[in-house]
């Protein structure tokens, strides 16, 4: 089976119980879930309604996410309400293809079709017509891979970042007042 993977805290803001009901409808993923919270009861309740507890996987969050994105097919972040989304920066850097709600930061990071696909905010139904999209269409997903690392490349790449920084930093030391 592929894996979807699903990182993040275990929040109502993080729209996993949509990812869950929607995988009463996948039956050629697995879905593994690295993260801990609140909704933990929730989601397991989820999983005994739905009759997907075969499917669904859950890991403790760890420093050492790699391990997880380096086999999975799939990064869904399907939040409701997102300010950035560090996990899509982090599947770009591992050559995962995203899915992701039209909220928040992912909404502005992700251009449809060109590094990622957007579903409806809550829709359950979209996010499985862009999973069904992105698993039928070979180029589609290979072009959204490629696009994606790109942008990891050019916007977020460690050494960028790094510069980023230092010259922040620099920018900063010249104003200080001594």
């Amino acid at each position: 089976k592929k894996i979807i993977i699903c990182l993040g805290r275990f929040h109502r803001n993080k729209g996993i119980d949509i990812l869950l009901k929607a995988m009463t409808y996948i039956s050629e993923f697995d879905l593994w879930i690295v993260g801990s919270g609140e909704e933990k009861e929730l989601y397991d309740e989820i999983i005994l309604k739905y009759k997907i507890k075969e499917k669904v996987f859950f890991y403790e969050w760890t420093d050492d996410i790699s391990q997880f994105l380096n086999v999975s097919d799939l990064l869904i972040c399907p939040s409701r309400h997102e300010p950035f989304g560090n996990v899509i920066v982090e599947a770009w850097a591992h050559k995962i293809p995203v899915i992701v709600s039209d909220t928040g930061g992912p909404k502005v990071m992700v251009k449809h079709k060109i590094n990622g696909l957007k579903f409806k905010n809550e829709d359950m139904f979209d996010l499985l017509k862009h999973i069904k999209l992105l698993f039928s269409k070979p180029n589609l997903k290979k072009k959204i891979i490629q696009n994606g690392f790109n942008e990891f490349k050019k916007n977020y790449s460690e050494n960028l970042i790094i510069k980023k920084y230092i010259n922040f930093f620099y920018k900063v030391s010249n104003r200080c007042v001594e």
